[in-house]
């Protein structure tokens, strides 16, 4: 399954029940006013260079996507769940939030990270000087402010035949290992919304 039809599956759902206000979108070219040291993060062709053509694909068709559980509560009454708990604290335990990057976000998440086996101090002065070579961009987050999310990084085992930058899990402003292709990892992203809807009764587990 490609992320397109992953994405599409959920937003599916998501309309059949009546659930969209899970998902907001964005534009890749939206701007975030919080401030951001550019000396050190990727130019904007830069980020791109980094972005494989799945990914590129997905974000034409349906932007950049959030899943924003609070966006549910106006949605979803107390007695549209199984259990006789608060719904805003019911949809939290349920569902995790995460957003993927404009443009400019990209930049700046990616701008925080560091480079495995390398210390912070050196880095940064490569990149003021503008002679460090980028070679990931993370373009997805659940904690952007603390470097937390997933960022494209080339394959780990150059012998897999990957012919494109694998997804890998960022923690800390470091990526700390590989997920798998961008569509593997939408894939279980959509998978882990559905179980969440599932668990609380918003949507069959056949879904």
């Amino acid at each position: 399954m490609d992320a397109n039809t992953s994405w599409a599956r959920l937003d599916a759902t998501l309309r059949e029940r009546s659930l969209t206000g899970l998902v907001r979108y964005a534009e890749l070219t939206d701007v975030d006013d919080q401030g951001a040291d550019l000396r050190i993060c990727p130019s904007e062709d830069e980020a791109r260079a980094l972005l494989p053509e799945s990914y590129r694909r997905f974000v034409a068709a349906w932007r950049c996507p959030t899943i924003e559980p609070s966006g549910l509560a106006d949605e979803v009454g107390d007695e549209d769940l199984d259990e006789d708990v608060d719904v805003s604290e019911r949809l939290d335990d349920a569902l995790n939030f995460f957003e993927f990057l404009p443009y400019h976000g990209m930049r700046r998440a990616t701008g925080t990270m560091g480079h495995p086996g390398r210390q912070w101090v050196d880095v940064r002065a490569e990149r003021e000087r503008g002679e460090y070579r980028w070679e990931y961009v993370m373009f997805a987050a659940f904690d952007a402010a603390d470097g937390c999310g997933w960022a494209f990084w080339p394959a780990g085992d150059e012998a897999d035949g990957a012919d494109e930058p694998q997804v890998w899990y960022v923690e800390d402003s470091l990526p700390e290992h590989e997920v798998g292709t961008f569509a593997e990892w939408l894939d279980g992203k959509v998978a882990e919304v559905l179980k969440g809807l599932a668990s609380i009764g918003l949507v069959d587990s056949a879904d």
